[in-house]
Order: C-alpha cells, then structure tokens, then sequence
C-alpha cells in the first residue's frame, strides 16, 4: 500500500487503484455482453451432450 501511496502522490489521486476496487471514474467503458455468453450446458447433467460411438 505504501507503494500505491508513494505513486498517487507523485502522478495524481486515482492513477493507480487495487482491481477490487472498481472505477471510480464516470462511467464505465466496457459492458459485458450478455448475448455472446456461452449457454450453460454443464449445470445439469441432462443438458450434457452425449456422444455414441
């Protein structure tokens, strides 16, 4: 934390936050896109594909 201090001070408030923090600047520039998720086929065991061979 005192490294993340020490670069605050020295470059401006913010220009280096933890990941688990969030942005805290505006709005968001991503979205995760929810229509390009991938179904979820193992949840059930019913949903697995089966193969013969």
């Amino acid at each position: 934390m005192a490294t993340v201090d020490r670069l605050n001070d020295r470059y401006g408030r913010g220009a280096i936050a933890l990941a688990g923090t969030g942005q805290s600047r505006g709005p968001r520039r991503w979205t995760m896109k929810q229509t390009l998720k991938t179904p979820d086929y193992t949840t059930r065991w019913s949903d697995v594909p089966r193969a013969l061979a």
